[in-house]
């Protein structure tokens, strides 16, 4: 039974509002080709309604079940993501260019359905590394992290061969500025 998650907000008076939903398995069927296909997650909502704007709060948390990088192996994961969305009344519809998380909705809109939101943000919390807890190390992320910057892949090459390497001149002016 897929969950109703349309939000009647033409009914609802100027001020804040509260909704809670729980999706499971049967949501994620509705999506073509889904990033997750199961999962158990808890939607809080606030919404400050105006009479221009519409503002969404979510909270969603949950356990999905991911599938390690390093290992294949299946572990449960555990999602908190907080995300605000903004729906301005206009005489258009859509999603104006270069004003981020606003849409736009038409005046007297009677509806939201939230579900494509939700989704979306699910899929967004979902890390682009999935690495089981059992596998992963904290000095991983610092290492890869450093293994991208400029300055200490430069010590590397210095301090690899032993030797003093003849540097560009542009590089000695250069560390100048860095004020060690």
């Amino acid at each position: 039974m897929k969950p109703d998650l349309i939000i009647n907000v033409l009914q609802l008076k100027p001020g804040n509002h509260q909704f809670d939903f729980s999706i499971h398995s049967d949501f994620f069927e509705q999506f073509s080709n889904p990033i997750i296909s199961t999962g158990d997650f808890s939607i809080d909502i606030h919404l400050q309604k105006s009479e221009t704007t519409l503002i969404f709060d979510f909270h969603i948390t949950g356990l999905t079940p991911l599938q390690c990088d390093r290992s294949s192996e299946i572990f449960e994961y555990s999602l908190n993501t907080k995300k605000r969305l903004i729906f301005q009344y206009s005489k258009i519809k859509g999603d104006p260019d270069g004003f981020g998380d606003v849409e736009l909705i038409e005046t007297g809109t009677p509806s939201i359905d939230v579900s494509q939101y939700i989704y979306e943000l699910i899929c967004l919390a979902i890390p682009q590394k999935k690495i089981s807890p059992n596998y992963y190390k904290p000095e991983d992320d610092l290492k890869e992290a450093n293994d991208y910057s400029v300055y200490s892949t430069f010590k590397k090459i210095k301090s690899s061969s032993g030797d003093s390497l003849d540097i560009d001149p542009r590089w000695e002016k250069l560390k100048g500025l860095k004020g060690d």
